[in-house]
């Protein structure tokens, strides 16, 4: 006898191609149910800190990122230049995708962030 499970919760800190993948492949659904997993997800962002400066980093939890920033547990930076206030964020798949997009945006100069902040996509095509 099969037995049949219904699957509907969330798989943390797997990749599509890892364990949550090959434990979906085990599993049987119910007649008219879909298997159904909400991939990770990773935010990159933008702080502006009280001395003007910009930082740039990737987390799984923006909300709880963003506090531990202003309680001084989120890096050495923003540490002494709290308090820090988000000024843009965008979602991405994977933390892979995460990571190439923050080594992109920290290479941007301070003008081109502000128009991507801005959503200034003219701006943003001009400068480097």
């Amino acid at each position: 006898m099969v037995e049949r499970l219904a699957v509907n919760e969330k798989v943390v800190g797997s990749s599509p191609t890892g364990g949550a993948l090959r434990q979906a492949q085990d599993m049987v659904s119910p007649p008219n149910q879909t298997l159904r997993f909400e991939l990770f997800s990773m935010y990159v962002y933008i702080l502006e800190c009280a001395d003007k400066s910009y930082y740039v980093g990737i987390t799984p939890n923006l909300e709880r990122r963003l506090n531990e920033h202003n309680t001084g547990r989120g890096g050495f930076w923003t540490e002494l230049r709290r308090p820090v206030e988000l000024k843009y964020s965008e979602m991405l798949k994977t933390r892979t995708e995460a990571e190439a997009r923050e080594i992109q945006l920290k290479g941007w100069s301070r003008i081109k962030k502000e128009a991507l902040i801005n959503g200034n996509v003219l701006s943003l095509l001009r400068h480097r």
